[in-house]
């Protein structure tokens, strides 16, 4: 049993920083029905006691994102250090049990709703509760009066009909649209040719690079810039980030993953387990795409705009669900290129997390398109990597994805 009393690694932080190359990393990988029991896994695990080992980290994060709280809302922290110490009692953790009781109650009461921490909270530590009522003016009011009669005079109103009049499908009529799009949305291309026009865009040679070397810079919501590296080979992966004091690093070897602050080195748990199955910006992507997702949906081709403000494009979307994880992939339905993932993870109370990655600024390297332009952003965390530098096909010793001593 893993005694949780001293954690050196900010997960919150790195849960945001593996998103450099690798946006379907985090909560990937759904519970196991035969996995292993929290309980037997942590000490103190007090509630939630039904769950999965790897469902404890994400639903954390869950509670941080519904709270707006940090993990030390909660935990005690060495603010020296940045140490946790996860089994200490706080008034704060025995709060949230309650709470979560009251959650589980709720849901376990009442077939036909669901409440989770978000319905009270919404992002806020203490619920705001009721808000006063806003007084509105006489001229709101004469307002708001001739919005209520317009829209009462068009419901009595007849409406118009014959081909062309917009009025609604007869039957066996395909309505407004045509065709069962819907709002002049047209049907999605089939999967494997929305993937093979991606792949092409690549430019992706029948032998794919083996190995990858970037670098280039990080740059947070906060304006904070930071150097980074990735180093990848076959399925193993190495992220350095030049944080202070210490930088941060998280490797895998193909089957192990851990980290390592400074001097101190940890594991990083299976809710982080890498999936190298949805490192899109690898050539290999489209492949393993559809052997992890058999039944790969693509659903009708919509307007996206990535920015505010930005001239939509049109889109074709993917979507596939494993386990409690659903993710869309928003590929340009012109150049064939990826250009948003949005990932959602269920957590064991009825709330959800969502991420969202955009990859822009495509240029090619060794033949092969690649973004130089990576945002991720979810409920912490806004940060965009630039790469400034890419090797394909280098040699890499594979010594360096092993945990240090």
């Amino acid at each position: 049993m893993i005694k949780l009393t001293r954690f050196t690694v900010r997960a919150r932080f790195l849960a945001a920083a593996i998103f450099v190359l690798t946006p379907g990393l985090y909560a990937q990988q759904p519970a196991s029905s035969h996995g292993q029991l929290a309980t037997e896994k942590y000490e103190d695990i007090q509630v939630l006691k039904d769950l999965q080992a790897d469902q404890i980290l994400v639903t954390m994060h869950y509670f941080s994102a519904a709270l707006g709280s940090e993990c030390s809302g909660c935990h005690q922290a060495n603010r020296a250090t940045g140490d946790y110490d996860f089994a200490a009692t706080t008034r704060s953790k025995s709060t949230a049990r309650e709470m979560i009781k009251m959650v589980e109650a709720v849901n376990s009461a009442n077939p036909d709703f669901k409440i989770n921490c978000g319905t009270c909270h919404q992002g806020h530590e203490r619920p705001a509760g009721l808000q006063p009522a806003s007084m509105l003016t006489s001229d709101e009011i004469m307002q708001s009066n001739l919005q209520a009669a317009a829209t009462t005079l068009r419901a009595m109103s007849p409406q118009p009909s014959g081909p062309g009049a917009g009025g609604p499908a007869t039957a066996g009529g395909a309505g407004a649209g045509g065709g069962g799009g819907g709002r002049g949305q047209q049907p999605g291309p089939p999967s494997a040719d929305v993937l093979k026009k991606f792949t092409d865009a690549l430019g992706v040679s029948a032998a794919a690079p083996q190995t990858r070397v970037v670098a280039g810079t990080v740059t947070t919501r906060m304006a904070q810039a930071m150097t980074f590296s990735v180093t990848e080979k076959n399925q193993m992966y190495l992220q350095t980030i030049q944080t202070i004091p210490a930088p941060r690093t998280l490797g895998f070897d193909g089957s192990t993953s851990w980290t390592k602050v400074g001097d101190k080195v940890g594991g990083f748990g299976n809710d982080f387990a890498l999936d190298a199955a949805l490192r899109v910006t690898d050539p290999g992507f489209a492949a393993t795409l559809l052997t992890k997702y058999p039944t790969l949906q693509s659903t009708k081709r919509a307007q996206m705009a990535l920015t505010p403000g930005a001239t939509p494009i049109d889109v074709n979307i993917l979507r596939g669900t494993s386990g409690t994880t659903t993710e869309q992939f928003y590929f340009d339905a012109t150049t064939g290129l990826l250009v948003r993932q949005v990932t959602t993870a269920s957590t064991p109370l009825n709330g959800s997390l969502n991420e969202i990655v955009d990859y822009g600024n495509y240029r090619p390297e060794g033949g092969v398109l690649m973004p130089h332009k990576i945002t991720h952003n979810n409920w912490n965390t806004l940060d965009t990597f630039t790469l400034a530098r890419v090797t394909l096909n280098g040699t890499v010793d594979e010594t360096i994805f092993k945990k240090p001593q």
